[in-house]
């Protein structure tokens, strides 16, 4: 069921959604300067081998797993507004939070993109924009969408995150560890927000 009036009015007045908010904000703007940094910092650092990688063409998928990445992102906004519309400022929270980690951990291992051919994403011409390796950025943020939604909108998110990891893989786009290390980092952020978070930031 559509939120109504009341809903909005309930949701702009609620500080959790404002928090929430913040903490989203604060997560993409730590991985922005986080990769700037990199940028300007780690142009020499070294490309690794990859054991899985290794095996594998190099294909030319950039835009097939961004535009995968894009599909989640607002598959799941579609599912919140229309399904779990209280929970949002929850779901704001918890997107934050795994931002917030990547944005530090990518800083952490400075290692460079493995050696994928010629880009061609929907970023093809900013590259400062698509430093920061480990986790996967592209795969994280649509295996929680996966985590969070429920019924037939979890199956679409889980084909579609499935999907996006072997694009990643068969395009070179990121190291093996950073796409599987991803997967956990989502479920240990969503595992604490069930706990932790879920009943003080949805909306009464």
């Amino acid at each position: 069921m559509s939120p109504k009036i009341d809903d909005f009015k309930k949701l702009l007045k609620s500080k959790f959604f404002y928090l929430g908010l913040s903490v989203l904000l604060f997560g993409a703007v730590l991985n922005q300067v986080s990769s700037i940094y990199l940028f300007k910092n780690f142009k020499d650092a070294p490309v690794l081998r990859d054991s899985i990688l290794d095996l594998l063409p190099t294909l030319k998928l950039g835009w097939v797993f961004d535009l995968l990445s894009v599909l989640s992102i607002i598959l799941f906004v579609v599912y919140a507004y229309r399904k779990e519309f209280e929970k949002i400022p929850y779901f704001l929270l918890i997107f934050g939070i795994i931002q917030i980690v990547r944005g530090i951990f990518i800083v952490l291992t400075p290692f460079a993109n493995p050696d994928m051919g010629t880009y061609n994403g929907f970023l093809q011409n900013s590259e400062m924009f698509r430093r920061g390796l480990f986790p996967s950025g592209h795969t994280g943020s649509a295996f929680l969408a996966f985590l969070l939604a429920k019924g037939p909108y979890r199956i679409a998110l889980l084909a579609i995150s499935l999907f996006l990891m072997g694009f990643l893989l068969l395009a070179h786009g990121h190291y093996s560890i950073d796409i599987f290390s991803a997967v956990i980092f989502a479920y240990a952020i969503y595992s604490l927000g069930e706990k932790h978070f879920k009943k003080l930031f949805t909306l009464k």
